[in-house]
């Protein structure tokens, strides 16, 4: 009996793993990839959807999004009004991510302030309370400068009976994802039908196109075209999903500051292999990771199923040549989730990393099928 949950576990987790990179795979094809009957597949599939809270959503690539902004606006002009407006065009277009860490300082406010300040405007995407070396946590998806001292403003009004330190860096992500909210969706310079699709996606990330766009007056071929379109441009990495449910107790924030950026480089092939083995035998702690200016060096966000667990990757993570490492415990999500999920390394930038360096089997990424009803038997 022991053995056969087991092999069910690990059925889930490759299961898991697949839809990480490829949500919007068949029950057909998947069970071809796990090489179970699509009954059993299909049975398996619903199980964990339910036992992890499973949510399907896009994952959109925040720095391709100019492109799409700027074709838009340059559709509604002539060809002399774009060269003679060009630089007034770009300075509109487009959004860059950050993380924002606030430290308060005699006293801080309690969840439903910190919620109210927060959630009036869409640029939040995601806010933690946390403990250690600052109070709170937030990732912002902002078009520059302007809306950021917008968004310290009205924090500020809004925290007004509170002294507080913010620290706001620009980041490049390079693993794993925030889910988006409709509200930053809709701010999106896109033409309608690219929204309409996201829309839909972020509502049920597996439902079919024809009953997607019902909810927008929009049939199935445009429907397709949006999805393929987007996908082609890299505006939508892929349909993913991030589990409400997970099987998670500890979660840390992780600064990891370069002191020696020539010691790090020599290390960091080596943490990047740790991280895809580590994946690989179904520890995949990494949620989140990318690269910051200030300070400069990388921030991740490690999920445990201990505190154990936890402490033994950031002791890894300090032995790394050429940094300082520091870590703040993330206490509880109040504004949007973190994207926790299984991942299919090979897809990563880790793997293209190593692989750049031949240390990893070369692997060319499959084009993803685009389904219609991708749960149909």
């Amino acid at each position: 009996m022991a053995e056969k949950t087991q092999e069910n576990l690990d059925i889930e987790k490759k299961i898991l793993s697949i839809l990480g990179a490829n949500a919007r795979i068949s029950i057909n094809d998947l069970a071809g990839e796990v090489h179970i009957d699509k009954n059993k597949t299909y049975e398996i599939f619903n199980s964990i959807v339910e036992k992890y809270g499973i949510r399907f959503v896009p994952e959109i690539n925040i720095d391709a999004l100019w492109h799409m902004e700027f074709a838009r606006q340059a559709r509604l002009q002539t060809k002399r009004s774009i060269i003679g407006e060009a630089e007034e065009m770009m300075s509109n277009v487009g959004f860059s991510e950050y993380l924002m860490q606030i430290k308060f300082e005699e006293k801080a406010p309690n969840n439903d302030e910190l919620i109210s300040a927060a959630e009036k405007e869409y640029w939040i995407q995601f806010l933690a309370k946390t403990h250690g070396n600052y109070d709170a946590l937030a990732y912002i998806v902002a078009r520059p400068y302007d809306d950021l001292r917008y968004i310290i403003s009205k924090l500020g009004a809004a925290l007004k009976n509170y002294d507080m330190e913010i620290s706001i860096s620009k980041i490049w992500p390079y693993f794993g994802f925030f889910p988006l909210s409709k509200s930053l969706i809709s701010q999106l310079k896109l033409f309608e039908t690219y929204k309409n699709l996201l829309v839909g996606l972020l509502n049920a990330g597996r439902e079919n196109f024809s009953e997607m766009g019902k909810e927008f007056g929009q049939g199935y071929t445009q429907m397709l075209y949006s999805y393929d379109r987007l996908y082609r441009t890299n505006v939508l990495r892929r349909v993913t999903y991030y589990e409400t449910k997970p099987n998670k107790k500890a979660y840390e924030a992780v600064s990891i500051k370069i002191t020696n950026k020539e010691k790090f480089e020599k290390s960091k092939e080596e943490w990047y292999m740790h991280i895809i083995e580590q994946a690989n035998k179904g520890e995949q702690l990494y949620v989140y990771a990318c690269e910051t200016i200030a300070p400069f060096g990388n921030f991740v966000i490690l999920a445990g199923e201990s505190t154990e667990e936890i402490k033994k990757e950031i002791n890894y993570i300090s032995k790394l040549k050429g940094v300082k490492v520091s870590s703040t415990h993330i206490d509880q999500s109040l504004i949007g989730a973190l994207g926790i999920r299984e991942f299919d390394m090979r897809y990563s930038f880790q793997y293209q990393y190593l692989e750049s360096r031949n240390k990893v089997p070369r692997i060319q990424e499959a084009i993803q099928k685009i389904e219609e009803s991708p749960d149909r038997l």
